[in-house]
C-alpha cells in the first residue's frame, strides 16, 4: 500500500492524464485540469526523485495523521460528554477533585480530572462543585464507576496518544526513502527506513484508546436509559409514556455494538432532567395551596408548615420513583404514597388519632386535587418546555456550548417520543412543532456529519480552550499547566494535528 498509494499520487505534477484524477468538494477533474485551475505548471521529474515520490511510509503516515486528529478530537470530547452525564445523572463532581488526581500523579487523569471539572463550571445540576458535601444524602453516596472512574479511565488514553503523536510527528519529519543520500559527503546509505512499523505502532495506541473511549461511554449511557440507575429519569429517556414510546432504546441496541459517542449526543437526558425539574419546581406551590386549602382548618399553623415541609420531602423522591410507569399511573402512585405523610401528620397533632375519622372526607377531597394538579402542571410545564427549552441555563460551560450548538446550529430537537415518529408523506402527521419528522438515527445522522466534516470540531476545542485559559489565570494544575505535550494529546499541537 505505501507503494501503491503514493504512485497514484505522484502522477499528478506531471500531468498524467489516463486514470489520474483530483478531487475537489464540487467536481472530480484529471490532473491536468486540476494544475490548471491551481495556476501551476507541470514539473518533469528527475533522477531518483519519482522513487522518493512512492517509496516510505508517506501514504500510511500521512492517513494516521488524519486519524489521530480525530481520535485527539474524540479524546476531548469524550471528557465533554462525561461532564454531561454528570449534569444528566445529578452526579458528584467530587470525582473529579484535584486531591484524588495529586495523590495519584498521573500526567492523563490530572489532565482529565481538571478538565471535566472545568467542564462541569457554573453547572446547576451538578453536586459538589463547591465542595458542599452533604454527608446526611440519600440516594448514591458516590457515582457509579462509568461517571466516577473517567479521568482514571480516560486519563491513560491520552498518554497513549502522546506518545502516538510523537511517533507520527516525527515520521512525518522523517526521510522514509530507501536508498537515503547524504549530499553533504555524496554517499549513498541502503536500509529500511520505509518500514511502517511506527507508524501502525500509534496506530495501535489510537484504535485500544478508542475502544475504551466507547467503553466509558456506552457504559454512561446505559446509566442514563436505565431508570433504576439514572436518578429519576424516564426509562429510556421517553419524553412521552414508557408504554408507548421506547425512545432512545434502539439507540441502546447500536450502541451495544458500535459504542459511538454520537448516540450519546443526540440523546435527551438532559433536557428531560431539567424538564423534570422545572415540573417540580411548578409544582410545589400547588401542593402547598391545596393543602393549606384543604387542612387550614383541621390543623394548627405549625402543624401544616410541618405537614407542608413533610410532603415535599417525600413527594419529589416519590415522583423519582414512577420512571416506569406512564404519566397518569405515575401520579397515581405518588398521591397514593404520599397519604401516608398525611394520615400520620394528622394523627400526632394535638387532636391526635381523634381527628382521622373526620378527616377521611377531607384526605379524599385532597386526593382528588392533587391527582388534578399534578396531571394539569405536568401538560402545562411539558408543553410549555417542547416549545421553549430552559435547559442550557442550568448547564456548565461545556455541556451548555455543545448543547446549544446541537440544539440551534444544526437544528435537532428534543425528541418529544413516540409523536417523533415519522408517517406517510401525504399525510399531515409529517410534522411536528411545525418541522418535519424524523427517526432518531437521522437526527444522529446529523451530529455525525458535523463530527466528520469538522463542524464539531470548533465548539469542542473552545470547551478545552476556555479550560486551559481558566488554568493558566488560576495557575492551577491542569490543561497547559501540565506540559507542552497535552496540548497535542486533546488536539491543538503537533504536526499529526495540523496535517
Amino acid at each position: 500500500m505505501d507503494l501503491y498509494n503514493p504512485k497514484d499520487i505522484g502522477g499528478k505534477p506531471e500531468r498524467y492524464e489516463d486514470e489520474q484524477k483530483f478531487a475537489n468538494i464540487s467536481r472530480i477533474v484529471s490532473a491536468k485540469e486540476a494544475l490548471r485551475l491551481a495556476g501551476a505548471k507541470p514539473i518533469e521529474l528527475g533522477p531518483k526523485e519519482g522513487l522518493g515520490l512512492i517509496n516510505g511510509t508517506a501514504a500510511s503516515a500521512s492517513v494516521a495523521s488524519l486519524a489521530l486528529y480525530e481520535t485527539h478530537m474524540l479524546a476531548v470530547f469524550s471528557q465533554i460528554l462525561t461532564a454531561m452525564a454528570v449534569e444528566a445523572l445529578l452526579g458528584n463532581a467530587e470525582s473529579f477533585h484535584p486531591f484524588l488526581a495529586e495523590v495519584r500523579p498521573n500526567s492523563g487523569q490530572i489532565e482529565v480530572a481538571y478538565n471535566i471539572r472545568s467542564f462541569l463550571r457554573g453547572s446547576k445540576l451538578a453536586q459538589g462543585l463547591k465542595d458542599d458535601k452533604n454527608r446526611m444524602k440519600s440516594g448514591l453516596v458516590q457515582d457509579r464507576y462509568a461517571v466516577r472512574s473517567a479521568s482514571q479511565w480516560v486519563g491513560p488514553q491520552l498518554e497513549d496518544l502522546l506518545l502516538a503523536d510523537r511517533q507520527i510527528t516525527t515520521e512525518l519529519n522523517s526521510t522514509t526513502d530507501n536508498p537515503v543520500i547524504d549530499a553533504g559527503i555524496g554517499e549513498v546509505y541502503s536500509g529500511a527506513n520505509f518500514q511502517a512499523a511506527c507508524t501502525t505502532s500509534a496506530m495501535e495506541k489510537a484504535r485500544l484508546s478508542l475502544q475504551m473511549l466507547g467503553k466509558m461511554l456506552f457504559g454512561q449511557y446505559s446509566e442514563l436509559i436505565n431508570p433504576s440507575h439514572s436518578n429519576g429519569l424516564p426509562a429510556n429517556l421517553a419524553a412521552d409514556d414508557p408504554s408507548l414510546s421506547f425512545t432512545m432504546k434502539g439507540v441502546d441496541v447500536n450502541l451495544a455494538s458500535y459504542m459511538s459517542e454520537l448516540a450519546f449526543l443526540a440523546n435527551p437526558a438532559l433536557d428531560l432532567r431539567v424538564m423534570r425539574l422545572k415540573y417540580l419546581e411548578a409544582l410545589q406551590p400547588m401542593v402547598q395551596t391545596i393543602t393549606s386549602t384543604v387542612f387550614g382548618q383541621l390543623l394548627d399553623k405549625q402543624e401544616l408548615e410541618k405537614l407542608q415541609l413533610d410532603l415535599w420531602k417525600h413527594i419529589p423522591d416519590a415522583w423519582s420513583a414512577t420512571t416506569t410507569l406512564d404519566a397518569h399511573k405515575g401520579f397515581q402512585m405518588v398521591v397514593d404514597t404520599t397519604i401516608g405523610v398525611v394520615t400520620e401528620c394528622i394523627a400526632q397533632s394535638k387532636a391526635g388519632a381523634e381527628r382521622l375519622t373526620p378527616s377521611i372526607a377531607l384526605i379524599k377531597s385532597w386526593r382528588s386535587q392533587m391527582l388534578s394538579a399534578l396531571n394539569e402542571t405536568y401538560i402545562a410545564v411539558r408543553a410549555e418546555f417542547f416549545e421553549h427549552q430552559s435547559t442550557a441555563a442550568s448547564l456548565g460551560h461545556a455541556s451548555h456550548k455543545l448543547y446549544t450548538f446541537v440544539r440551534n446550529d444544526l437544528g435537532v430537537p428534543v425528541h418529544r417520543g413516540l409523536v417523533e415518529h415519522p408517517g406517510p408523506k401525504d399525510d399531515q402527521s409529517v410534522l411536528v412543532g411545525g418541522r418535519d419528522k424524523k427517526t432518531i438515527g437521522s437526527w444522529i445522522s446529523i451530529i455525525y456529519e458535523s463530527l466528520r466534516d469538522g463542524r464539531l470540531h470548533e465548539p469542542i476545542m473552545m470547551c478545552l480552550d476556555f479550560a486551559d485559559k481558566e488554568s493558566t489565570a488560576n495557575g492551577e494544575a491542569g490543561g497547559v499547566a501540565i506540559g507542552e505535550e497535552n496540548d497535542v494529546a486533546n488536539g491543538q499541537g503537533g504536526s499529526s494535528v495540523q496535517a
